[in-house]
């Protein structure tokens, strides 16, 4: 029994003394004047999140929020015996609604994007996207090209030449089926740069939601959609975060380089869907 006795004092006295190290050292470092500093730069650096905002069957991304990770921050600078603000670290606050919880509506617009607009062209079997893409790369700017089935499984080569633009799934001609989207998503996820993380519409149409929808995948309908002059619609129509779709005909070819310039000029960057859509904090900077 003496022993039993003597082995849960020794225990206690064991966990006391860790506990007390545990203290002192929180202590001391709670009177580092590095720490001292980061807590009082806390509120300075604080970003609220904006929950995505929901209207009708169209939600619109939100925005992450960001905080200063204290330890994190301190052990970096620690290490150079100083405080630092480029050496601080930030962990995100998430917003309580995103659109990464809500793949049941529809996205045209994402006016968080500050100054920021995304391209789309679809592309039906036949067409050449070769000039397009060698206008992004001349301009050093990114598209978005949404791929017919056929054109897909007769281009595959091309897709990594592609590089910095992105590839998504335009199904059959527009038109989606559960075979066709999977069978485009695992060849554009395998063989592409970027993930298939969208659908393409024109109209609200219930199935093509449903089934993006069903397999986590977020459906566009453009908040400009180009026709006949190109150019006037976007001239008339363009804002932060406008996501803009394009036929791929010699009308719309001719014009792209002026309408590129024109939003290049205008202040705003090209960017992919992706990009546009991201809540991440950091992309608005």
């Amino acid at each position: 029994m003496k022993n039993i006795f003597k082995t849960i004092g020794l225990l206690s006295l064991i966990c006391f003394s860790f506990f007390y190290t545990d203290k002192t050292v929180t202590v001391v470092k709670n009177q580092d004047p590095i720490m001292i500093k980061i807590m009082t730069e806390q509120e300075k650096y604080f970003v609220e999140p904006i929950s995505a905002i929901k209207s009708g069957n169209t939600i619109t991304p939100g925005l992450n929020g960001k905080k200063i990770d204290v330890e994190k921050s301190y052990n970096s600078m620690k290490k150079m015996g100083t405080y630092n603000s480029n050496l601080l670290q930030f962990t995100s606050i998430y917003p309580d609604i995103s659109i990464f919880d809500n793949y049941n509506f529809y996205i045209s617009l994402s006016p968080l994007s500050k100054n920021k607009v995304s391209l789309i062209f679809k592309v039906k079997s036949d067409d050449n996207i070769d000039d397009i893409i060698k206008l992004a790369n001349t301009k050093n700017i990114a598209f978005n090209f949404f791929v017919d089935s056929t054109w897909l499984n007769n281009n595959t080569s091309k897709l990594k030449l592609i590089a910095n633009n992105n590839v998504y799934n335009y199904g059959f001609n527009g038109k989606y089926t559960k075979d066709v989207l999977l069978i485009n998503n695992n060849i554009i996820n395998k063989l592409s740069n970027n993930k298939s993380l969208y659908c393409y519409s024109e109209i609200e149409n219930k199935d093509i939601l449903k089934l993006c929808s069903d397999n986590k995948m977020h459906t566009i309908i453009p908040s400009v959609i180009t026709k006949n002059n190109p150019y006037s619609s976007i001239k008339n129509n363009l804002q932060s975060g406008s996501i803009i779709s394009f036929d791929i005909n010699d009308n719309n070819i001719k014009q792209l380089n002026v309408i590129v310039d024109y939003i290049i000029q205008k202040g705003y960057d090209i960017i992919t869907l992706s990009d546009l859509l991201d809540e991440d904090n950091d992309n608005d900077d």
